[in-house]
């Protein structure tokens, strides 16, 4: 019979072993995230489809960095953008307005580009 204890033990450290290089292969794919982004962050990014802006550049990230680790193979980064409206629908990527209306209230919101097909979104066509 087999002793399951030993068994245990030999798995437990071969899915340590695992888990620091998954953990050194995120830290690299993070540290050079910026190196493989088409579009930097602060830059504005664009549906190369329309050629319309869709916003300012916040956040470069990789969707299976967090949703399947496992998965996280390859540079394909993702973009989190910041866009501004008033109430009139009127956007801007910079913020508000200098000398915005008093009465308007500006809201921020944010999107990503993960959840549409990526490759469609870069730099000013």
């Amino acid at each position: 019979m087999t002793d399951r204890a030993a068994l245990d033990k030999e798995l437990e450290a071969l899915n340590l072993e695992v888990d620091v290089i998954l953990a050194r292969r995120k830290d690299w794919m993070d540290s050079h995230m910026a190196d493989y982004a088409a579009v930097p962050v602060g830059a504005l990014l664009y549906d190369l489809k329309t050629h319309q802006c869709v916003g300012r550049v916040v956040r470069h990230y990789r969707y299976n960095a967090k949703q399947a680790p496992l998965r996280d193979r390859e540079m394909t980064v993702d973009y989190e953008y910041e866009i501004w409206t008033d109430p009139y629908g009127r956007t801007y990527v910079d913020g508000p307005p200098v000398d915005p209306d008093p009465d308007l209230e500006f809201y921020r919101s944010i999107g990503n580009t993960s959840h549409q097909h990526w490759t469609h979104f870069g730099p000013k066509p």
